[in-house]
């Protein structure tokens, strides 16, 4: 292997599965209030897909898989060199040495630490007729499997038969979103259980609820009734803003805050997802928007209303809810273990508030800057690359995910028992659509202006309507030629 990970990448190698594992677990049975996003039926099949598969003999060829990622520490996806008694990272070495075994195959893994720099080594492998790699793991966004997608250098995956996109063990939520006339470029799985760390939530700090004799229970109640609405979570905390040291103003590092986040584009997203927007929908072979209609307007309002627009950076803002300044605090999944898995006080994780109850599921916006989506090169042999993609993703369902869950997941990566069933929600209702992180016109910035600073969403959709659609337009040229 073309890599050296350190002790430390080991440690957020064990973390970032802990959370790949609560997808494990069961999920509950009503979608309209769990938040199921696509209804996809999520039990295991009753024939193993190996036996699907069937037997093959690849020779002893290699495959391999090309880790594009500029956070390999956070966004762990492949193990290291060797057993070394880590649970995760035995269980991945297991999966492999299974695979190899059964087809004679050698997997290896190339790893080079920066998204861009993986993706332009991809692009020139290509381009010069090598077929050194078979899979790639990297972002969708900043200039990887975003840019290369819609440069030819990306394999079509719907082309490929052995990939079965619409099953539990790749992700069925992208596989609708982001499909346009039959092509599909990239997704996500348990092959690269990272993605778990991606979706949005909203963190609530148990000490902080208990001061405020705000019921815990009461909380995940409503998240399960499918109850978890904006309206309420502002009924809990939107009024506890305290300017602490009489200064007139609120500021980061001196302040109290009832509902915290950040206000940039990316949140706005998330928000709006969450209330059941949808930033694009494919049409045919059209990406439209649907952000001018009555209910897009009346949740700008009511976002508006209820979250914060403070100056921040990034380390005063997770400062204030580690130091209990905050009750409320909406960011990644990552982050209950990157920032705040030392963090003194407990803490909740729950979904992105929906709208209103009568919103069907919750839904939880992916951050697609996360090291954790899959591409397969055009000159990959389709044969071997399907195959063997196909069934590591299986394998890494069937027998890494339930060794995390039922061995460290419990016992480490959740607060409470009730922690790991608001993930399971998440992870149920992940999301993503096409302009979500494209950005079609640079209307994520007017969504932010008109969410975080009041700005007018009407006037500012209508001077980049245009460009949104000229936007989408030439994305769905470029995807499709």
């Amino acid at each position: 292997m073309n890599k050296k990970l350190t002790s430390a990448v080991s440690l957020a190698l064990i973390f970032a599965f802990l959370l790949v594992s609560c997808q494990g677990s069961q999920s509950p049975s009503d979608s309209n209030n769990s938040g199921a996003s696509d209804g996809t039926d999520t039990t295991s099949p009753a024939v193993s897909r190996l036996d699907e598969l069937g037997e093959r003999d690849f020779g002893g060829a290699d495959f391999v898989i090309l880790d594009a990622n500029g956070s390999p520490s956070l966004h762990t996806n492949i193990p290291g060199d060797e057993s070394n008694g880590e649970i995760i990272n035995d269980g991945l070495i297991e999966r492999d040495r299974k695979i190899s075994d059964m087809y004679n195959v050698n997997i290896r893994y190339v790893q080079i630490p920066n998204a861009s720099e993986g993706a332009s080594t991809l692009r020139s492998s290509v381009m010069a007729g090598e077929r050194e790699y078979n899979l790639i793991f990297s972002t969708i966004s900043g200039s990887s499997l975003g840019t290369l997608a819609t440069e030819g250098i990306l394999a079509n995956l719907c082309d490929i038969g052995t990939l079965s996109l619409d099953r539990e063990w790749w992700s069925p939520l992208i596989y609708e979103n982001c499909r346009i006339s039959g092509r599909m470029y990239y997704t996500g799985g348990d092959i690269a259980p990272s993605i778990y760390c991606a979706p949005a939530c909203i963190y609530a700090n148990q000490l902080l609820l208990n001061d405020y004799k705000i019921d815990i229970e009461e909380i995940y109640d409503k998240v399960e009734a499918g109850e978890w609405t904006l309206d309420y979570m502002n009924t809990l905390a939107g009024e506890l803003d305290r300017d602490l040291n009489s200064d007139g103003k609120l500021i980061l590092a001196d302040d109290f805050f009832g509902i915290l986040n950040e206000n940039n584009g990316l949140t706005a997203a998330a928000f709006m997802a969450g209330s059941g927007v949808k930033l694009s929908e494919i049409s045919g072979n059209a990406i439209t928007s649907n952000l001018s209609s009555e209910h897009s307007f009346n949740v700008i309002e009511k976002l508006s209303s209820i979250l914060s627009n403070v100056n921040y950076n990034n380390n005063e803002l997770h400062e204030a809810f580690m130091n209990d300044r905050a009750v409320f605090m909406m960011h990644y999944v990552s982050s209950s273990y990157s920032r705040y898995r030392d963090m003194k006080s407990d803490f909740l994780i729950l979904p992105i508030p929906k709208y209103d109850e009568n919103q069907s599921t919750y839904n939880s916006l992916v951050n697609t800057w996360c090291n954790s989506f899959v591409g397969i090169p055009t000159n990959a042999d389709p044969d071997i690359t399907g195959f063997i993609t196909e069934a590591l993703a299986y394998e890494s369902h069937e027998s890494v995910r339930p060794l995390v869950y039922d061995l460290s997941f419990k016992n480490k990566g959740a607060r409470n028992e009730r922690d790991s069933d608001m993930l399971d929600i998440i992870f149920d209702s992940l999301y993503l659509d096409f302009n979500s992180f494209m950005d079609f016109g640079g209307v994520l910035s007017i969504l932010a202006n008109s969410i975080f600073k009041g700005a007018d969403f009407a006037s500012g959709y209508a001077s980049v309507s245009e460009k949104i659609t000229a936007a989408a337009e030439q994305f769905v040229e470029e995807w499709t030629k």
